[in-house]
């Protein structure tokens, strides 16, 4: 899938995958799991539509706590879109937060946030 995905992508052009759907059968899921994992990683992929199919709740966006190494510093991938970023400090208690935008064609791939202790 992925291949034919790239060539499709060589065009250009956005990519949107309708009507997906797999066969009945024991490996529905796992199939249908791929498909979609396929497609959502893709960049050039702007959207994704399914037939007969519901939504895995592992798919919807959920509040994570990460701690931070000894050097205080953490690494998280994020899909594009609206992230809000609370950085708790577990001795004060004091709470800061950030809105950021990750947009698709965005060329920074690190953000850097500093924060004065």
């Amino acid at each position: 899938m992925r291949a034919s995905l790239d060539i499709l992508a060589s065009t250009g052009l956005p990519i949107w995958l309708t009507e997906v759907n797999v066969a009945y059968g024991p490996n529905q899921a796992e199939y249908l799991e791929q498909v979609l994992r396929e497609g959502h990683s893709h960049p050039s992929v702007e959207g994704i539509t399914c037939m007969k199919a519901q939504l895995i709740e592992e798919w919807k966006t959920k509040p994570t706590e990460i701690k931070a190494d000894s050097e205080g510093s953490i690494e998280v991938s994020l899909f594009d879109g609206d992230c809000k970023i609370n950085v708790k400090d577990p001795i004060t208690n004091s709470l800061a937060s950030w809105n950021y935008n990750l947009i698709k064609d965005d060329t920074i791939h690190t953000v850097h946030i500093h924060i004065n202790a």
